[in-house]
């Protein structure tokens, strides 16, 4: 019997020193920051074009401060519409466009959540 108190009041220590205030906690999980995506540039490569006569659109994307993966979809709209979707290489995406009669467009570059825009204006050949 004196075995077993004394085997009991060990365990009891073991157990209370065991769970003691200064038991080290685990570390919380870092949260992951979420992604900022940004277009830095947008060029055409003339934004007073003749009528029917293509211009070269380019945007320079970001992701996170740095050139945008590849393969990452870029919008190319105007007026809402969708002019087309382009894959960036190099962290930039280009695509051609062109009007066929006299008109002043805003066109917009869209990735994720960020945006930027240019006017471009056709006129006929004099």
């Amino acid at each position: 019997m004196k075995k077993l108190l004394t085997c009991c009041a060990i365990l009891g220590l073991v157990v209370l020193t065991s769970c003691s205030g200064d038991s080290p906690k685990p570390n919380p999980l870092p949260t992951p920051a979420p992604d900022t995506w940004g277009i830095t540039d947008l060029t055409v490569s003339n934004d007073n074009p003749f009528v029917n006569v293509p211009v070269l659109l380019t945007a320079t994307v970001t992701r996170n401060g740095s050139a945008a993966p590849d393969g990452t979809t870029v919008e190319f709209l105007t007026s809402g519409l969708l002019i087309d979707r382009v894959a960036t290489e190099g962290g930039t995406a280009s695509v051609f466009y062109v009007e066929d009669e006299e008109v002043t467009v805003l066109v917009q570059a869209r990735v994720v959540d960020a945006t930027r825009s240019l006017t471009i204006t056709w006129h006929e050949r004099d």
